[in-house]
């Protein structure tokens, strides 16, 4: 998902240059070098409702592109070949990664100017996460997606009410995109090298929506160590995990100089299915 091929590119290019006006121009290069930086934004803010139908290893449209110069093939199939780092890595996901991919509401424009995607609405029902799931996660059947993803509660804040299917379609999309690739990729390399697993899911903590989520990256004030992070993590869970990253970057592995009292952080194996819960 994070390499695009050539053609997925020049689609992009081709969507964005006429969502600005720019192709029917004699020159669409230097058309868009004429346009705000606000116009090209609002330009790449439509792009995701409209290419659902690209492949989903293609998935992110600005990514780096497959030009045969200086990326020569997608990572997935350099790393099945064996032309990947292998060291020791640290992989892991926060609890509601979907919630990154999903918050977009009816009505709302993540970067300005109507019309925008929506993805999931807040109010979604069941019959529209049935129809939804399919094209999040083609094959699987839909009744499964309705018992393993539904039962969580509506939640409340700044005047929005999140339902039980928007949270199904936000936990869906974070297993799809996050915590299973992971858990995956824990797998598949931790045979030939150390891996070390992790999830970031402490008890609470409050998003821009007023909700009750552990988002997309949420745990990089911990990480690193800063002073007056969020409430909800303390000061012990901040110095832990802190720890252990310094720990990983200065000896490859979390737990060499890890702080007093933390526990040693195994590495993971297909055997142990072993990973640190913060």
């Amino acid at each position: 998902w994070n390499t695009n091929t050539l053609a997925t590119a020049e689609g992009v290019f081709s969507q964005v240059a006429n969502f600005t006006g720019c192709s029917a121009a004699a020159d669409a290069v230097e058309c868009l070098q004429g346009k705000s930086a606000a116009e090209l934004i609002r330009a790449s803010a439509l792009l995701p409702g409209l290419m659902l139908d690209i492949p989903r290893i293609d998935k992110i449209v600005w990514a780096p592109v497959i030009d045969s110069v200086d990326v020569v093939g997608h990572p997935y199939a350099l790393a099945k070949a064996g032309h990947h780092f292998n060291g020791p890595m640290l992989l892991g996901t926060a609890r509601d990664e979907g919630t990154s991919l999903n918050w977009l509401s009816a009505g709302e424009c993540p970067l300005g100017t109507p019309p925008c995607p929506v993805l999931t609405p807040a109010n979604m029902s069941q019959e529209e996460f049935e129809t939804w799931a399919p094209l999040a996660m083609p094959g699987a059947p839909v009744e499964k997606l309705v018992e393993l993803y539904g039962g969580h509660p509506a939640t409340s804040g700044q005047g929005v009410v999140h339902g039980e299917w928007f949270w199904a379609a936000a936990k869906l999309t974070g297993d799809i995109g996050f915590h299973c690739n992971s858990r995956m990729g824990a797998r598949w390399l931790s045979g030939n090298q150390p891996v070390f697993l992790y999830s970031w899911s402490p008890a609470v903590a409050f998003g821009k929506k007023g909700q009750d989520l552990i988002s997309h990256c949420s745990e990089n004030p911990s990480i690193y160590l800063q002073q007056g992070g969020p409430d909800y993590v303390g000061p012990e869970l901040t110095q832990a995990i802190g720890q252990y990253w310094y720990s990983f970057a200065k000896h490859g592995d979390p737990s060499v100089a890890r702080a007093a009292g933390s526990p040693t952080w195994a590495k993971y194996s297909n055997a142990s299915d072993a990973l640190m819960v913060f």
